[in-house]
């Protein structure tokens, strides 16, 4: 009878123990983390960009970049920044066809919004170049002139079934510098 006390106590210490929680744990964050590594702003030295999914725990999404220094003794410069909201996906595009690289952020938010939000770095800087929200749709394309659209119910409401192509969206394009809103 003590022998199956002791034993019944020693496999509940190890059931509650949370050994194999806590691994688990850490495997699932180091998931929520992506990581690039590419030129965004044409020095020809890669920048190591982090996107990291923290919409679980903290509600947003963190990026940091990191750049290289010129000279090995000078520290990196990281530049990071949060987006409220829980990520799908990560794109990076060069849409003036100028040799810098933009990164495009699509995200989700309350109430079934979707969002997509594009950065640049430039001179040390980064800097957003558009935001698209819809709690419909957005489309992007990026393969000739850039342009994203975006939809929208006719009625002001958060039915999207009834949205038809054509009268229903709105259609951003790149003019070079900026997105414009076409007619």
């Amino acid at each position: 009878m003590r022998i199956v006390k002791l034993i019944s106590l020693i496999l509940s210490f190890f059931l509650f123990a949370g050994c194999l929680t806590v691994h688990k744990n850490k495997n699932e964050k180091q998931k929520n983390i992506q990581t690039y590594q590419l030129d965004l702003d044409r020095d020809r030295a890669p920048e190591l960009i982090e996107v990291e999914n923290r919409f679980e725990t903290y509600g947003d999404i963190l990026i940091r970049i990191t750049k290289q220094p010129a000279r090995r003794n000078d520290a990196p410069k990281v530049f990071s920044f949060k987006i409220k909201g829980q990520l799908n996906k990560v794109e990076f595009a060069d849409m003036g066809c100028d040799g810098y690289k933009q990164m495009l952020i699509y995200y989700d938010t309350a109430n079934n919004f979707m969002h997509l939000v594009i950065y640049k770095l430039q001179d040390d800087k980064v800097s957003q170049l558009f935001l698209a929200s819809s709690n419909c749709d957005i489309e992007a394309d990026f393969t000739t002139v850039p342009r994203v659209r975006v939809a929208r119910n006719a009625d002001g409401g958060r039915d999207c079934a009834a949205v038809s192509r054509g009268t229903d969206w709105e259609s951003w394009a790149w003019d070079g510098e900026k997105f414009v809103k076409e007619q």
